[in-house]
């Protein structure tokens, strides 16, 4: 189930702004290629409301 209480176009732009700054983190080295789908897909699920497990 997604989250209804905020608009769709503002968890679609939250959910692009996250993909860009796990691809810049990645680029610095602050994040390991090997972590990032984890971190991402970690995020996105807790910002649309979806269970981490």
């Amino acid at each position: 189930m997604f989250r209804t209480d905020l608009p769709i176009e503002w968890l679609v732009n939250v959910v692009h702004y996250v993909l860009h700054g796990a691809a810049e983190e990645n680029g610095a080295g602050r994040i390991d290629t090997t972590d990032v789908a984890g971190i991402v897909t970690t995020t996105v699920r807790s910002i649309l409301g979806l269970p981490t497990t």
